[in-house]
């Protein structure tokens, strides 16, 4: 044991001597840091163009000479008590002329939107709301912005003065039939009672009033009304004020419709609507439930993941952090791989091997310190990894959305510290880690040419992650569970309670590979029987084969 330590130590004192090692370290904490830098620059553009139209503001968020004239003009028309314009002459050219039916019908759809944009235009006026911008994204990527849903009823007024502006000419021009009639009312009503959620602010009203305009939406569609309805309770419940920007709490929302409906129905669907789905085996029905008791305590706690809002909103699927996860774990992974590929190798090619071959040691003793000595710089590298995206997080992103990690076990749930998740996270990846890790040392013994085993190594965990992530696409059988690249999304698989998009693993960084059908603990297995194999077959190879 005395002799393997004084390897041990020798081995480390000799990779913290390359100025390599120095320099491919550096590069993870550069890197990390410097991708957390471009996610937060992408996140604010993104903010400031979900923010506001752009037709009407430029890159500063001033509003262009088009949008400064057409404001004019409409305040003017509302200063003017223009809001009746006269519909009827649509019908009629600036000399006077009956137009042609297709001419009436374009200046008449123009004018009754120009009826609508200035009414909603004065209401704006009226309750100081920028008629120009959005609020949509606010509150999503930075909480302390406030949010005023007062946006989303303007918004929901536009259609709806259109369609009662339209119905009003219809009826000066004509008999309505009774269910235009209906409409009409329903619309009139619908503009009232919008103006009055306007002037209360009251925003559990304006949700009451959305679930009474659904018939109007869904028609017959009784199942899509209930789905809405059960929608807008929760979001009543969990948002009662209106501070919250909805687009963060739906996706939650949605997501606990789809869990109920797949326990009802005992078929796992794959989105709320209910396409095709698998029948439930027990151990996947327990599963849901508990999936099912995740979604509505993330709602009761108010933890919203802005990664699965921006999957919802723009297709983007990861937050910063998982961003700058994969930037460092890949940049760790290429470190660990020349470290490991080129530590017999090297040594072979110089012939600095034989002076440790004539020693009198035995030879699984050197490979044992080397490995020991190879584990422990990409331990620590894991851990300067952990420090490095904490940190990051914390000065990049404010650490606003660094939410506890919340699962369950037989029906409750439970919340685990976010640094404690994060760290237990990097902690479980390094078994994939210390798999490559291993294979690349193994390619170093047999091939004993530096290039040639950190090249295949290299290749192998970029190609490997790209072969990974098209099997994810193909039907999932039972014999694909024996592939190895299905397995190295380790933490995918043990923290699979994890929003949509929040967990990447260690040897997946790349593409982001899902993790596999199989179970955390069969992929854990799998993963240790790699581990051995490896790690026997460069023993035999280093202690069997001859080393000039």
């Amino acid at each position: 044991m005395h002799k393997i330590l004084s390897l041990y130590r020798n081995e480390l004192d000799k990779i913290f001597h390359r100025l390599t090692t120095w320099l491919l370290l550096g590069a993870m904490v550069l890197g990390t840091f410097a991708m957390g830098g471009l996610m937060r620059a992408v996140t604010a553009l993104v903010e400031s163009r979900m923010g506001m139209t752009s037709q009407y503001y430029d890159a500063d968020g001033n509003l262009v000479d088009e949008a400064v004239e057409h404001r004019r003009m409409l305040e003017e028309a509302v200063a003017a008590e223009r809001i009746n314009l006269p519909l009827e002459l649509a019908k009629y050219d600036d000399e006077g002329n009956l137009k042609d039916m297709e001419s009436s019908y374009a200046d008449y759809g123009s004018l009754i939107w120009r009826q609508a944009d200035l009414a909603v235009m004065e209401l704006c006026l009226e309750h100081d709301i920028d008629y120009y911008g959005s609020n949509f994204s606010s509150g999503m990527f930075d909480p302390t912005q406030a949010y005023d849903f007062r946006t989303e009823i303007t918004t929901v007024m536009q259609p709806i003065a259109q369609q009662l502006y339209s119905l009003e000419f219809a009826a000066r021009t004509g008999e309505l039939t009774p269910g235009d009639q209906a409409t009409l009312f329903l619309a009139r009503r619908m503009m009232q009672l919008c103006e009055e959620a306007l002037t209360d602010g009251d925003y559990s009203d304006w949700l009451d009033l959305q679930i009474t305009s659904l018939p109007i939406l869904y028609g017959n569609d009784a199942e899509g009304q209930e789905t809405m309805r059960k929608q807008y309770e929760m979001l009543k419940q969990a948002n009662p004020e209106g501070k919250t920007n909805p687009l963060l709490i739906l996706p939650t929302i949605q997501e606990i419709g789809r869990l109920e409906r797949s326990l009802q129905d005992d078929v796992e669907y794959s989105d709320q609507s209910g396409g095709n789905g698998v029948p439930l085996t027990d151990a996947k029905r327990t599963d849901l439930q508990n999936q099912l008791v995740v979604a509505n305590y993330r709602l009761e706690q108010g933890y919203f993941s802005v990664g699965q809002t921006l999957a919802a909103a723009i297709g983007v699927s990861i937050g910063g952090y998982t961003v700058m996860k994969q930037t460092g774990a890949a940049l760790l992974a290429v470190f660990v791989l020349i470290l490991a590929g080129s530590t017999v190798a090297q040594e072979i090619s110089t012939g600095s091997i034989k002076a440790l071959i004539i020693a009198p040691v035995r030879r699984r003793k050197i490979l044992t310190a080397k490995i020991a000595a190879i584990a422990t710089t990409a331990l620590g590298g894991s851990l300067l990894l952990l420090l490095t995206l904490l940190g990051a997080d914390a000065l990049l992103f404010r650490d606003e959305f660094s939410q506890p990690y919340i699962y369950a076990t037989h029906g409750q749930a439970h919340a685990l510290p976010f640094a404690a998740y994060r760290a237990a996270e990097i902690a479980v990846d390094f078994l994939p880690l210390l798999c490559w890790l291993l294979f690349a040392l193994m390619l170093s013994t047999l091939l004993r040419h530096t290039a040639a085993a950190v090249g295949v190594s290299l290749g192998g965990y970029f190609l490997g992650n790209t072969l990974g992530q098209i099997l994810q696409l193909l039907p999932q059988s039972w014999a694909m569970r024996f592939l190895p690249m299905q397995h190295f999304n380790l933490s995918g698989a043990v923290f699979h309670f994890a929003p949509s998009g929040d967990v990447q693993g260690l040897s997946s960084a790349v593409t982001g590979i899902a993790s596999s059908t199989a179970s955390a603990a069969f992929s854990a297995c799998y993963l240790a029987v790699l581990v051995l194999c490896f790690g026997w077959t460069a023993y035999d190879s280093f202690c069997r084969k001859d080393l000039k």
